[in-house]
């Protein structure tokens, strides 16, 4: 846990950067190599695959050599998490719902080594294997690697990832920043006081994410899930 001084500085400058108050120290605007711009737009998916099939293959195989063996049960065997964590890979990268995610898969299976079909129910209950879970927490640590030592500044923020189809939560928090900055509210509601998470008006709310980016190489550094409704993005980060 970090000291609570540090704690308190942070909420300061986020606090001065919502109300502009903050000054910031601008950078010189870097030169564009045009050539290597086109290359990358163009190459993009190709090379995206290509990383996202090797990577997921490493992870899977580093996996599999730390865990001691066990005979599976009887019964049809389950599809491969492999296989599903490259699937979901894809799906978020492509910002693609569940069904257009499994015909992704009829387009990119042998592209991405995948060795069978499978459905979109399968797509939608992935993040619920924890084997799943395991290959993408080795990914993440994967691609780490390659910036080891070379990223010194990070980013934090925090988001949520709603439970239901019917709520955003952009349009949660850019509301709730509106209502902090009108100027007829005299008192702040706990809420705001806090600078907590917005609400969900359904049962089953949002997942409070807060994650950490390297600020040259854009990768995620880390993140932390928080169960708990009542504390803001600021307290995930100092805990």
């Amino acid at each position: 846990m970090l000291p609570k001084h540090v704690g308190e500085e942070l909420r300061e400058i986020i606090k001065k950067v919502r109300d502009s108050s903050f000054e910031y120290e601008h950078r010189e605007k870097g030169e564009t190599d045009w050539a290597k711009y086109d290359s990358a737009q163009i190459k993009e998916m190709a090379n995206y695959l290509d990383n996202l099939r090797d990577i997921v293959d490493e992870a899977h195989n580093r996996i599999q050599s730390r865990t001691i063996p066990v005979k599976r049960s009887p019964g049809r065997p389950e599809t491969n998490p492999d296989d599903i964590a490259k699937t979901l890979l894809l799906q978020t990268y492509t910002e693609s719902p569940n069904r257009v995610a499994e015909g992704l898969l009829l387009l990119f299976r042998e592209k991405l080594g995948i060795s069978k079909h499978f459905s979109y129910k399968t797509i939608e209950r992935g993040y619920d294997r924890k084997t799943v879970n395991e290959i993408l927490d080795e990914v993440v640590a994967i691609a780490n690697e390659s910036v080891e030592g070379k990223e010194e500044t990070f980013s934090f923020d925090g988001t949520g990832f709603s439970a239901s189809n019917k709520e955003n939560y952009a349009a949660k928090r850019q509301k709730q920043n509106s209502n902090k900055s009108n100027k007829k509210t005299k008192t702040a509601s706990f809420e705001q006081k806090n600078d907590s998470f917005p609400k969900s008006d359904t049962k089953k709310g949002f997942s409070y994410c807060v994650m950490g980016v390297g600020i040259q190489h854009k990768l995620i550094s880390g993140l932390a899930i928080s169960p708990n409704h009542s504390i803001g993005e600021t307290t995930v980060v100092t805990t």
